[in-house]
């Protein structure tokens, strides 16, 4: 998980790993950049566009998995969501399934 905190005017990212902490660093840089996270909700800044998602589950990684996860679901649009990360190999697995 990750969360976000505001520096000197600056949103700067505390992850319980480096790799989660360099997604969302470089999702920012692409312009899509974590708001808020609380343990119901997160918001993200989407191109300037504030997005809303409860959280429905959480996926956590495992080594047998190897993959974690999120399910959301859009406050504004009521479109279940999720957004996945993992091993190459476990990821295209499933997508190709």
């Amino acid at each position: 998980s990750v969360f976000p905190k505001e520096v000197d005017g600056e949103v700067v990212f505390h992850g319980s790993s480096p790799d989660e902490e360099a997604l969302v660093t470089a999702a920012k840089h692409l312009g899509i950049c974590l708001k808020r996270r609380t343990k119901d909700v997160i918001e993200v800044d989407v191109l300037g566009t504030r997005e809303r998602y409860e959280i429905l589950e959480t996926l956590d990684f495992t080594s047998e998995r190897r993959r974690m996860g999120i399910v959301l679901r859009n406050l504004d649009t009521d479109i279940i969501e999720l957004v996945l990360k993992g091993a190459d190999d476990k990821v295209t697995e499933r997508l190709v399934s």
